[in-house]
């Protein structure tokens, strides 16, 4: 935090030289996921269509959100992920709110694979029209 501004990054990594190929398969998909979602944000698109275009990149049923706003707390609206569905009268959770030039958001997802673990990742930037400016500067993968 930062003069009461709040920024939510997010990396995952695997203890040790060389992680298993499974788990770098999870995590690569994590990787994958959240750089798909950072892609799809523009102004005038909504949430909920943002999260409709990511859940036909993905058999996985238990990711919850594939983002949120960011300001002083971390807020709505979100991008829900299948099969949350917020309600669209939901100020918080308005999925239908289009996103704004200049607009701080995030994109993340978690998945978990039985036997193998669970990888987090979580990108903020700001929403622009000719593409968006990351500003996570972490490397997302360490090897």
């Amino acid at each position: 935090m930062l003069e009461g501004y709040w920024i939510d990054p997010g990396r995952t990594s695997v203890c040790g030289l060389d992680p298993a190929p499974a788990q770098r398969a999870l995590v690569e998909e994590a990787v994958t996921t959240v750089n798909r979602i950072t892609e799809e944000v523009r102004p005038g698109r909504t949430p909920r269509e943002v999260g409709a275009i990511i859940d036909t990149t993905t058999d996985r049923t238990d990711l919850g959100i594939y983002g949120h706003g960011l300001s002083t707390f971390w807020l709505g609206p979100l991008i829900p992920a299948k099969p949350f569905e917020p309600e669209r009268a939901d100020t918080l959770f308005d999925s239908d709110e289009p996103f704004r030039e200049g607009q701080i958001f995030t994109s993340e997802t978690f998945i978990s694979e039985p036997g193998v673990g669970t990888a987090g990742f979580e990108d903020v930037f700001i929403v622009h029209e000719g593409g968006n400016e990351l500003l996570t500067t972490t490397p997302q993968l360490f090897w």
